[in-house]
C-alpha cells in the first residue's frame, strides 16, 4: 500500500503519510523498541484492513465494505437481529442524511 492509499484509508493528507514514513524509518534506525512494537501493532491493523478492502477502489466502496462486514458479523454472531440493524440504519440516516428518511419511519 502506498502513501496515497494509506492517506485515503486513514483520512489524512498524502504528505502526512510521507512524513510519517520518514519518522518510522528514523526510529527503526535508532532501534527504539517501544516505537517499533507500536508500528508492528499498526501493521497488523493495516494488513487486516488491506485484505478486507482489497477489492475496493474508492473510499465509498471501502466504507460500504466495512459497514457491510460489521453488520454481517453482528447478525451471524447473534449480537443483533435484522430489525435492530434496520433501526440503526434509519437512525444513522436521520443523523447524516435526513432527506432519505420519511417522517413515518419509526
Amino acid at each position: 500500500m502506498g502513501p496515497t492509499e494509506v492517506s485515503r484509508l486513514i483520512g489524512c493528507d498524502h504528505s502526512n503519510v510521507v512524513y510519517s514514513n520518514k519518522k518510522v524509518k528514523e526510529q527503526i534506525e535508532i532501534m527504539n523498541t517501544d516505537y517499533i512494537q507500536a508500528i508492528n501493532n499498526w501493521r497488523e491493523v493495516f494488513n487486516g484492513n488491506s485484505a478486507e478492502i482489497a477489492e475496493q477502489t474508492t473510499t465509498r466502496g471501502m466504507i460500504r465494505e466495512r459497514l457491510s462486514g460489521t453488520l454481517q458479523d453482528a447478525l451471524i454472531d447473534g449480537l443483533v437481529d435484522s430489525n435492530d440493524i434496520g433501526n440503526m440504519l434509519i437512525d444513522l440516516l436521520r443523523k447524516y442524511a435526513p432527506e432519505f428518511v420519511s417522517e413515518d419511519q419509526d
